[in-house]
């Protein structure tokens, strides 16, 4: 099991006025993308940090699916968590192949599996094996070597991903597309994915669920869609930017907003969106269609409806 659980966690450290973080209690569910936002200094990266004991809480406990994670060989922890940071951290000695087989070496799998292994993951992250994987990271681009550090991070097939501000120094138009493959990568390998950003726009596109911290407690915990139309407080609202109508539709996934398909439904040519544009795209493909409703697609299969309505009530409830 790959649920994370906070129970009553605190980390004081020395000579700090207040708790980094104070009381927390949660749940991260088993295959669920959790994005801790806040601003600087709201205790978001230190909470990502005590699940693989880079930091060691002051008092509480943290259970990684049954096992308290202080009862566990710190080494053996990390291994069996993939670790993605905004300095990416390669080994600028080593080719991106030798990158990537860092753990894998380490648990001690056998060379040819490795090798397969090296190969699959650079596919996945879009960076064909015959041309990257003997290139060094001096020789590739910022948002390149960051897909690197994603493809190494899942190299041991961990269950839990700890992503740390991870895009946080690529440039926009390279992060979008970093954001779009994470989307992917989540939906096809169903990971637990715990991501650390101060990017608002960066947690509401990518979260089933965030995290709102100030001053190390937690102020809300809910989907994007709840926190945007439900905000818990002043603060969340401004935080968010939740009176925002348009911002809202271009912040909500169509696949949070959409209907179920009916029993009888048939493709029909009626016009069609991916299931991870957003909804202010999805407006802009009915205004100008006219079309009754869109297809919502997961490349080839059909997933739901999304209509005006549907549309209304995402933005309105």
């Amino acid at each position: 099991m790959s649920n994370i659980r906070f129970e009553s966690v605190t980390k004081q450290f020395a000579n700090a006025q207040r708790p980094s973080v104070a009381e927390v209690s949660l749940q991260i569910d088993e295959g669920s993308f959790v994005v801790l936002l806040g601003p600087s200094g709201c205790g978001k990266t230190t909470m990502l940090k005590m699940i693989n004991r880079l930091v060691e809480p002051t008092a509480g406990a943290i259970y990684l699916g049954e096992q308290n994670i202080l009862n566990m060989d710190a080494t053996e922890l990390r291994r069996q968590i993939g670790y993605v940071i905004q300095q990416i951290g390669l080994f600028p000695h080593m080719t991106v192949a030798k990158n990537i087989a860092i753990v894998p070496e380490l648990l001690k799998w056998p060379k040819d599996k490795i090798e397969t292994r090296i190969d699959e993951l650079l596919t996945l992250v879009d960076l064909p094996p015959e041309e990257y994987r003997n290139r060094y990271p001096s020789q590739m681009s910022g948002g390149q070597r960051q897909r690197v550090g994603v493809a190494r991070a899942l190299a041991g097939d961990p269950d839990v991903i700890l992503m740390d501000e991870p895009f946080g120094a690529i440039d926009a138009i390279t992060r979008s597309g970093l954001q779009d493959e994470m989307i992917h990568l989540h939906r096809r390998l169903k990971k637990t994915i715990v991501f650390v950003t101060h990017d608002v726009e960066e947690a509401l596109r990518l979260a089933d669920k965030i995290v709102i911290m100030r001053e190390g407690s937690i102020v809300q915990y809910d989907s994007p869609f709840t926190i945007l139309s439900h905000p818990a407080d002043q603060f969340v609202r401004d935080l968010v930017g939740a009176d925002d109508m348009v911002r809202q539709l271009s912040l909500i996934r169509v696949e949070t907003a959409m209907e179920p398909l009916p029993a009888d439904y048939v493709i029909n040519g009626c016009p069609s969106i991916a299931y991870d544009a957003d909804l202010r795209a999805a407006l802009s493909v009915l205004l100008s269609t006219h079309a009754a409703a869109l297809t919502v697609m997961d490349e080839e299969t059909p997933l739901g409806l999304l209509t005006l309505q549907s549309i209304q009530s995402a933005a309105t409830a």
